[in-house]
């Protein structure tokens, strides 16, 4: 593989029943390491991708380690093809996932954390009457924001996650959400909602985030890792190295990142301008899908399967 590698690891939302299948059928390493990460989080992840429906993984509390568990086993298959990352970037819950697949936080650190966040996020949800939707809004951004100034005066709503040109996702309440997509329809915006539990990467969840910064402390960083490697922060879409200068920054930015928008267009801008070439996405085709928006001539990679990974070259 020519040209800098950066590996991609997804948020919630990808998990989908039956994934998977044939590595848990030929891969004793990926078989291994989901188990471990059933015993750690409590979760059966591979009976729960077999037996509940795209809704019930999605739900917060158990779909967080069981993303993080199987994104990291993935991943240590294509270490073993000879894969040797340049960069690293997760969106959302793939933030936890890269830096555990990177060696800045044990495996099972990885699982207990984000089992821990999934935990909160789903408490959130529960006591907020809140929902996120897709806004493709192509070349009209400026339409698209004076639509969104205008519910937000009465209603709740704002940008969440900054996908790759023409594409947002927004968070809001069901009734601001619903303005929007009526609003936009007249604009030929389109907007699709999503099955998340709640308004994620907005205000809603400033409080929990305490909560979060107290329970990451309590686990081992590495800072060595950290400066040695190039990882990105979604809430900024710049590099831990240049964004952090302690341990407890690092500490801050992942709790902030909860409540922040994620600025994930501007990180694979940003790889593109460090000269990557090659995206390489772990366990999901979502976010290889926002590269080739970004530019169709770059080289991006799903590994969603044993195929997939024996295609790897």
């Amino acid at each position: 593989m020519e040209g800098k590698i950066a590996v991609l690891f997804p948020g919630q939302g990808c998990l989908k029943n039956s994934m998977y299948e044939d590595f848990f059928s030929k891969s004793d390493k990926f078989s291994s390491l989901v188990k471990k990460a059933s015993e750690i989080s409590g979760v059966d992840i591979e009976s729960a991708l077999r037996e509940l429906d795209e809704f019930e993984l999605g739900k917060t509390d158990i779909c967080q380690p069981m993303l993080a568990g199987t994104g990291m086993a993935i991943f240590e298959l294509v270490k073993d093809k000879g894969i040797a990352p340049d960069y690293y970037a997760g969106y959302s819950l793939g933030e936890y996932t890269a830096l555990g697949a990177s060696g800045v936080m044990s495996f099972e650190d990885v699982i207990k954390l984000t089992k821990f966040r999934g935990k909160i996020m789903s408490e959130v949800c529960k006591n907020t009457d809140s929902k996120m939707a897709a806004v493709i809004y192509r070349k009209k951004l400026d339409k698209l924001m004076e639509i969104i100034e205008k519910i937000q005066r009465d209603s709740f709503l704002v940008p969440a996650n900054y996908n790759c040109a023409g594409q947002m996702t927004v968070s809001g309440s069901k009734e601001a959400i619903d303005k929007l997509a009526s609003m936009c329809k007249a604009e030929k915006i389109m907007v699709v909602p999503l099955t998340t539990e709640g308004g994620f990467h907005s205000e809603l969840f400033r409080e929990a985030s305490k909560n979060l910064k107290d329970e990451i402390s309590k686990y081992t960083i590495s800072d060595d890792i950290l400066d040695q490697k190039n990882i990105y922060a979604n809430y900024s879409g710049t590099l831990y190295k240049d964004e952090a200068d302690s341990l407890d920054e690092v500490v801050d930015i992942l709790s902030i990142q909860v409540y922040s928008p994620v600025q994930f267009e501007k990180i694979i801008n940003d790889m593109i301008d460090k000269g990557v070439k090659n995206f390489i996405e772990i366990g999901a085709d979502v976010l290889t899908g926002f590269v080739k928006k970004t530019d169709k001539t770059l080289n991006a990679i799903s590994i969603k399967s044993v195929e997939d990974l024996d295609n790897l070259v």
